[in-house]
């Protein structure tokens, strides 16, 4: 009796080692969740951003350059403290670290600006320049409550485009989808970042790898509204996939042909 069911007991083990397989390779990566839900200004909307100072002497708009959607910010408010246009984020964790990026081109000086709850984070300010560039920063926060990302400048005038606002858990950020839209032509220009001011007659570039707010240098990024980078942890649903794989393998080799 016992080798008259040992065949169909090992067509079930193999059965089972199939679909764990089959499921563990088609798990995709957990994707980071981008906390700004209006990264763009896309479909001529800027719900969740709002100006400092009342919008005294400043306009937000929600603009289209050669088919891509941009927020644009102009202002000529002068304040020793600074002027910004911001958005209010949502549903981070105290201790946690998190980085926010967004491209911006244009007119004027700006940097970018996160209230952790206790302080200004902020990038180096830049020039701005015809062709796209990175502005970035990363920040731990220290209380909830107020989380604000800002698009800052402290010497008017200003006329920035920004978009692709991008925060998430980490210490990197990634900007994935391909947005390449000059101010001054349609022609393609790279989205880069240094720590002088851009030329904006500077050359196009191949924008691909993850942006890194490890140093101030020279930083290229392929361009997205939310990070598609996996945690690079496995996952409990994988963890348990892979104990029911490796369960079905011992059962196999206790019962396998001799």
């Amino acid at each position: 009796m016992h080798m008259g069911w040992m065949p169909l007991r090992r067509k079930t083990v193999l059965v089972a080692v199939a679909l764990c397989l089959t499921v563990v390779v088609s798990t995709p990566a957990v994707a980071a969740t981008n906390l700004v839900s209006n990264p763009d200004g896309a479909n001529a909307s800027t719900v969740g951003w709002s100006m400092s100072y009342n919008g005294q002497d400043g306009t937000l708009t929600a603009v289209q350059q050669n088919g891509q959607w941009w927020l644009r910010y102009q202002s000529t408010l002068q304040e020793g403290g600074g002027v910004w246009v911001q958005y209010q984020m949502h549903g981070l964790t105290v201790g946690d670290t998190y980085t926010c990026g967004f491209l911006a081109m244009g007119s004027g000086s700006i940097y970018a600006d996160v209230y952790n709850g206790s302080e200004d984070v902020t990038s180096p300010s830049e020039a701005l320049a015809s062709a796209p560039q990175i502005f970035d920063v990363t920040f731990t926060l220290a209380k909830t409550g107020n989380d604000l990302i800002q698009v800052r400048y402290t010497a008017p005038p200003v006329d920035v485009y920004f978009s692709d606002v991008t925060c998430a858990p980490g210490s990197s950020v990634v900007l994935a989808a391909q947005k390449t839209t000059s101010v001054a032509s349609s022609s393609t220009s790279s989205a880069v970042r240094t720590s002088s001011a851009a030329s904006a007659a500077s050359t196009s570039v191949t924008k691909s790898s993850t942006v890194s707010t490890s140093s101030p240098t020279a930083k290229s990024a392929t361009k997205s509204s939310i990070p598609k980078t996996g945690s690079g942890r496995i996952g409990p649903l994988t963890g348990v996939l892979l104990l029911m794989l490796g369960a079905a393998w011992l059962g196999w080799w206790r019962y396998r042909p001799s």
